[in-house]
């Protein structure tokens, strides 16, 4: 490349500088590009193993949550059969206190 400048200006002098610097412009720019290209892929590959384990973070989340959800819908089913049972014997505890008294 440095010989081809050197050609240039020895042929041309600094008018065929400044025609070949436009050429060499392109050049470095394409070299940069490529560079950024690369650069923007391996970010993208970033960014989607990212999002991947995002993903498979909230779905452990929601698991874990729909187990503790289930784990609280038992309890609160034995909570409330333990209720009724409790209510029933008080009513009969009652009945049987009224009924007592009566006969007294």
């Amino acid at each position: 490349m440095e010989e081809l400048i050197l050609l240039v200006q020895k042929t041309y002098g600094l008018v065929g500088l400044l025609i070949l610097a436009p050429f060499i412009a392109v050049v470095y720019l394409f070299k940069q590009n490529v560079a950024l290209h690369g650069d923007v892929g391996k970010a993208m590959e970033k960014t989607t193993a990212a999002q991947e384990q995002r993903v498979n973070d909230a779905q452990a989340i929601n698991l874990k949550l729909l187990d503790v959800m289930k784990e609280q819908s038992s309890l609160n089913t034995e909570a409330n059969t333990a209720m009724e049972r409790l209510g029933d014997a008080l009513n009969d505890i009652q009945t049987r206190l009224i009924t007592d008294g009566k006969r007294s």
